[in-house]
């Protein structure tokens, strides 16, 4: 519910992910691409964050959605060695799940823009008022 909160959740996911992922490399280098998404996400949201303090970044209803074929895909990486259907299986999930990164991280873009222009909106509206407030004084 609070900010600390929603960052706490973000920056979990992201390391249970990244740590998970980063040993399933050695069983399968493909878990690659599933690391670069993560990083991805995390890389527009933090450069936001960056170049806009004030901005709340929240989860995108596709960053939750995301969130499911991400650790079915990790969980099968742990099955894949039994055998090579498994392997099979898992090597579809790696690139569905990176499909979903692509289009989370295009989910969270919009999703800061448009946050970003409320600021902006906000900005201008305080400034408006402050240059009539002055209007008003000096007349």
């Amino acid at each position: 519910v609070s900010k600390y909160g929603k960052l706490l959740d973000q920056v979990s996911d992201k390391i249970f992910a990244g740590i998970i992922g980063i040993n399933l490399l050695f069983i399968n280098f493909n878990y690659i691409f599933v690391l670069l998404g993560e990083l991805l996400i995390a890389g527009v949201n933090v450069g936001y964050k960056l170049k806009y303090n004030d901005l709340d970044i929240t989860s995108t209803k596709m960053g939750k959605v995301k969130e499911w074929p991400l650790f079915v895909t990790l969980a099968l990486g742990f099955l894949s060695p039994i055998n090579s259907t498994l392997l099979t299986i898992s090597n579809i999930s790696i690139l569905l799940t990176t499909l979903f990164q692509l289009k989370t991280a295009e989910s969270y873009l919009i999703s800061n823009n448009k946050e970003v222009k409320k600021l902006e909106n906000k900005d201008y509206n305080t400034k408006t008022e402050i240059l009539e407030e002055n209007e008003n004084e000096f007349f």
